[in-house]
């Protein structure tokens, strides 16, 4: 045992290893996984990418995939295109989007928001039934 039962990352561990049933031991070629990437909000830089880029070749290997986040970091005064086309391939591949509210405001007000955003969070993911949980946001 690397870390003693009481030990967080442990049990987080044990928490998120992938399920594999009966039917995917015996039948390799059924690899098909669910898997949900949870972003607190895209912007225009590596983290975009680094999901734009996983999500493409997930897909193509035949998984699931579906991204919960907050949204995207547009702006009025921007060019918001790497957006839009970011959005649009994700929807070409079939990608299902699921939104929740960014906690914002003063220090309480961000603290109720953010029990408010992670239950909506574990209702997604109830609802998506993920096999993995992919988690790229430093505040949950």
């Amino acid at each position: 045992m690397l870390w003693p039962e009481w030990f967080p990352v442990y049990n987080l561990q044990r928490i998120l290893t992938i399920k594999v049933d009966k039917e995917q031991e015996t039948n390799p070629k059924n690899k098909d996984v669910k898997i949900a990437f949870i972003i607190m909000r895209f912007g225009k830089d590596g983290l975009a990418t680094n999901i734009q880029e996983l999500t493409r070749g997930l897909v193509k290997k035949g998984h699931e995939v579906s991204i919960i986040t907050s949204g995207f970091k547009e702006k009025e005064n921007q060019d918001n295109h790497f957006f839009d086309a970011l959005k649009e391939e994700f929807k070409s591949l079939g990608v299902r989007l699921y939104y929740f509210t960014e906690p914002k405001g003063n220090p309480v007000s961000k603290i109720l928001k953010s029990f408010s955003s992670l239950f909506k969070i574990a209702s997604q993911l109830k609802r998506i039934n993920a096999d993995v949980i992919h988690c790229h946001s430093p505040n949950l």
